[in-house]
């Protein structure tokens, strides 16, 4: 196991397993690692501060205790963790499996790439995610929980897992079709902006996975094609833009 402590740059290349133990901190840190990465060489109360840019490439990374990356991090693995305790900044992100949460905000860099091929889920109060300058999101599947707002925007579809929860406001903009997948559930306590219109036609917003999604306010900005919601309780529609079919089942009040 490793611990780092320098005002300025850390820049290690490590054959094997990389494992943090105690409080390492670094002004900026570039790691390469052939094996993992982990803080886990002493329990929880190993930590990682980086107070510059962090860049990490490993098989899998998991930095998931109570850690600080002041500045950008960009990750590249199969499986990713990463926990910041304050706002957590996201660079290129490639992985198959990634999981973020922050204490504050998530959010990304302009002109950078986040792409997930599998599950791309996210914590945190607030979260920005897909709608900087020249950047772009794609994940297989997804899943969010926030105290506050999200905003994300994919340049292809999102299919969302689990059960996603967003306390304040939800604005969910792709390149394709909407989709909850064979069980997700999805629960907005403020407005819930949806937008599905690709430069080609037909894409879908399909939340229909009965007895789940908890809806306060639906606002359907733009939807190339048809358009399914279930509620499980009231709801109520703000406005409603589809060039397809539009079906809402509501099982309380409209």
């Amino acid at each position: 196991s490793i611990t780092l402590q320098s005002a300025g740059s850390a820049r290690l290349v490590h054959t094997g397993a990389t494992t943090f133990s105690g409080a390492s901190q670094v002004g900026s840190l570039e790691l390469v690692s052939t094996g993992t990465v982990t803080d886990r060489g002493a329990g929880s109360a190993s930590t990682l501060t980086v107070e510059g840019a962090a860049s990490i490439q490993a098989t899998d990374i998991t930095l998931d205790n109570d850690n600080d990356f002041q500045g950008v991090i960009a990750v590249s693995g199969q499986t990713v963790r990463v926990h910041d305790t304050g706002a957590l900044t996201l660079g290129s992100v490639v992985a198959d499996d990634a999981r973020f949460s922050a204490g504050a905000a998530i959010a990304n860099t302009a002109s950078t790439g986040i792409a997930v091929t599998d599950l791309l889920s996210l914590s945190a109060a607030t979260i920005d995610l897909g709608r900087q300058s020249s950047d772009s999101l794609t994940a297989g599947r997804l899943t969010f929980s926030t105290t506050g707002n999200a905003a994300l925007e994919l340049d292809g579809s999102a299919v969302l897992a689990d059960v996603s929860q967003v306390a304040g406001d939800l604005d969910l903009t792709t390149g394709g079709s909407i989709d909850d997948g064979l069980a997700a559930a999805l629960e907005v306590t403020g407005l819930l902006r949806l937008s599905a219109a690709g430069a080609s036609a037909g894409q879908s917003i399909t939340l229909d996975n009965a007895g789940v999604h908890a809806l306060a306010r639906l606002e359907i900005a733009s939807a190339a094609g048809d358009v399914r919601i279930v509620e499980q309780d009231g709801l109520t529609v703000a406005s409603v833009n589809v060039s397809g079919g539009f079906q809402l089942d509501v099982t309380g009040d409209l």
